[in-house]
This record gives C-alpha cells, sequence and structure tokens, in this order.
C-alpha cells in the first residue's frame, strides 16, 4: 500500500526543508510542498527530491485565502504547518478537517489558546487528528516529562531546560517572528495546583540546569510552552513544573530586554531593527557546542524510595532536529500509535520511549541520571 500524502504548509522554508528530507528518509509519505512564491517552491523541491523525486510534487498556496486552502489540501492525509502562520491556524485547520485531513503544527503559540482549539469538538466528532506543539521547541518539554514521568511511581516535580547555540543564525524573518512572540511572553510556572506568574518578571525563578560535559551549565529564564499545561491532568501527584530557556549571555541578558522593551513602546518601528539586533547577538556569542539540547529534572518516587532523575536530548542542528522529530511523529501517527480525534501536543499523544528510540537512531545524543534518594 501507498504511504500516506502530506502537505507542508511552508514546504519552501528551511523549517519545511528539514522537514520533507526527514520525512522522506524515515517514512513512506509522499509530500506536496506548498508556498506561495513559486520560485522558492521550485527550489526546495530540487533539494530534496533525488531518489525521492516520485514522491514529491508541488503547489502554490496562500493560507489567507480559503479557496486556495480548499484547493490544495483536496486529497491529503494530513497538513503539516511549518511556516509562522499563527493567524491563519483556525483556517488551515478549517480546511484541512473539510478535507477530511488532520494536521501536524509545529508553530509556537503563546498565549491561553491554540487557534485551532475552536474546532477541538469538531475534530473529535469527525475523528479527525489536529496535532499541535510538535517539533524541538515546542514538541519535546512535554514529550520529556512524560518520558521520565513513566519511569516513576510518582512525579512530584519536572523542570524541562533548553539551551540553543545556532551557528549560522536564523533567517531574519524567523527572527522577527521570535521578537514579535517573545515581546510579552506567557511566564507561567506551575506551583501549589496553580499556573503563577513567575516572580519579577522570571528574574527571581530562573533556574540553572547541567546540560551534560559537552554542554556544561547553563542559568535558564522561564517561558511557558504552552504543551506544558496538560501535565498536571497526566501527573496528578506534580507540585512544580514549568520550562526554561537559554541561549548565551548576551542574547539573554541585553539583546531579548531591549528587543522585548521597544517591541512593547513602538513595535512597529522596532520589530525588524530588534530581530537584526537579536539575530547578531545569538551568531556573535554562539559557542560550541552547537544545536540544540533539551533536559528534564525530576523528582518523585520509585520502588518506595525518593528518586532524582534527568534526562538530556540534543543535536548538532536544531533545524535538522526539528526535522527528525517532526518524522518520528509522522511515523507513530500513520501507525495509529500517536492518533487520536481531537486536538492534542505531540508531546501528550506519542508513545514516549520508542519515540526516544526513533530519536536516537537518527542522531540525536541522548543521556540518562538516574540519582539514589
Amino acid at each position: 500500500m501507498a504511504g500516506p500524502r502530506l502537505l507542508i504548509v511552508g514546504g519552501s522554508g528551511l523549517a519545511g526543508g528539514y522537514i520533507a528530507s526527514a520525512v522522506l528518509e524515515s517514512t513512506d509519505a509522499s509530500l506536496v510542498l506548498a508556498a506561495r512564491d513559486g520560485a522558492r517552491l521550485r527550489e526546495a523541491a530540487a533539494r530534496v527530491e533525488g531518489q525521492f523525486a516520485a514522491r514529491v510534487s508541488t503547489t502554490l498556496l496562500d493560507a489567507s485565502e480559503p479557496e486556495s486552502l480548499k484547493r490544495a489540501f483536496d486529497g491529503v492525509d494530513a497538513v503539516v504547518v511549518a511556516a509562522q502562520a499563527n493567524r491563519y491556524g483556525e483556517g488551515i485547520a478549517r480546511a484541512a478537517l473539510d478535507a477530511a485531513a488532520d494536521v501536524i503544527d509545529i508553530t509556537y503559540t503563546p498565549g491561553v489558546e491554540h487557534p485551532m482549539e475552536p474546532l477541538r469538538a469538531e475534530a473529535e466528532a469527525s475523528e479527525r487528528c489536529l496535532v499541535t506543539d510538535a517539533g524541538l521547541l515546542p514538541g519535546l518539554a512535554a514529550f520529556l516529562v512524560r518520558l521520565i514521568g513513566g519511569r516513576m511511581d510518582r512525579l512530584d516535580t519536572a523542570f524541562v531546560g533548553a539551551v540553543m547555540h545556532p551557528k549560522a543564525g536564523w533567517p531574519h524573518e524567523t527572527m522577527v517572528e521570535v521578537v514579535e512572540m517573545l515581546s510579552d511572553p506567557p511566564v507561567l510556572l506551575w506551583r501549589d495546583g496553580d499556573w503563577r506568574r513567575s516572580r519579577l518578571l522570571g528574574i527571581a525563578d530562573r533556574r540553572t540546569f547541567d546540560f551534560g560535559p559537552s554542554w556544561g551549565h547553563h542559568k535558564c529564564s522561564p517561558v511557558l510552552y504552552p504543551e506544558m499545561r496538560a501535565m498536571p491532568e497526566l501527573f496528578p501527584s506534580l507540585r512544580e513544573t514549568g520550562t526554561f530557556h537559554a541561549t548565551n549571555a548576551f542574547a539573554d541578558g541585553v539583546a531579548l530586554p531591549l528587543a522585548m522593551i521597544g517591541m512593547r513602546i513602538a513595535p512597529r518601528h522596532t520589530r525588524h531593527a530588534a530581530a537584526r539586533f537579536l539575530e547578531w547577538g545569538m551568531r556573535r556569542f554562539a559557542r560550541a557546542p552547537y544545536g540544540a539540547a533539551v533536559q528534564v529534572d525530576a523528582t518523585g518516587e520509585s520502588a518506595g524510595s525518593p528518586t532524582r532523575a534527568s534526562v538530556t536530548i540534543s543535536h548538532p542542528n536544531e533545524y535538522e532536529a526539528t526535522g527528525q522529530v517532526v518524522a518520528a511523529l509522522v511515523n507513530q501517527w500513520s501507525d495509529g500509535k500517536a492518533r487520536a480525534p481531537g486536538l492534542h501536543s505531540m508531546g501528550a499523544l506519542v508513545d514516549p520511549e520508542p519515540f526516544l528510540q526513533a530519536l536516537a537512531a537518527v542522531g540525536f545524543e541522548t543521556r540518562a541520571e538516574p540519582e539514589g534518594g
């Protein structure tokens, strides 16, 4: 039988290209690369076709136009959203449901409600699966909490830290999106039975993570990944949890705070300058190892004894890592292991142990450190 047919919104972009390569190499899916710019689309297809030419096609797509979405989604089994299209998220999901297709969305969506939330009940009724927070970050935070929680009899605390060292920086349009998203980030931590605002804009709640011999120690600031909201429900014993992030001292301590101030004062006139400044700081002060590392530090109980443990997963290229994570998800999705009607974050949907094994098989370095009570 032929594999599933996936359409990638943003198929001409950097993330879309890495997702396409990883999916083609590790699954039997055929791909439709979709974007607005025909020339860039043809270049993207040429980069990934090679031996997979028979499984790759392209289509022009304007995510703001319902008719364009309807035409492009006809005959596909799932839509992968690999472009920052948050303002079109509900429209994309609406068109996918009308086409009887699932959705896999890699984008970061700050705030309380995901744009696809209004379609949750309809997705459940039509037995379609809408997957949010799929990729490296967002994506691996909730997955790691579920992974380590499944290795304990009781999970008490789980803190996820992430550090990124982009070697060549990120495209300017990506940095503009980062500045816009982080101009007023939701800084919430689960504490004492509720999501509470971090103290002193996150300064008082920063945590230091030991990412291992290569990555070393990093002081990370709290920032909420929405996928984490489901963790207290999945682990009722959880007293504290949160997500924390770092890049380098200059970007975190100088460039990003200035960008946040500028975006609050004059966002229209600030976003591009702030994005260039942050991009320069991330690139200029980046140090090896490059890529990204994500770690969960947890406490709980195993076999009647207090347990402290951590799991770290890292990759030398954050964009390639995102592609590999999506490909591992597609494998579980196509097998039915990571597919359920309704709206779900990737981390709450995948089967954790096989998912970790799949990532280790394609170049992720993993490290687990159980410690005695």
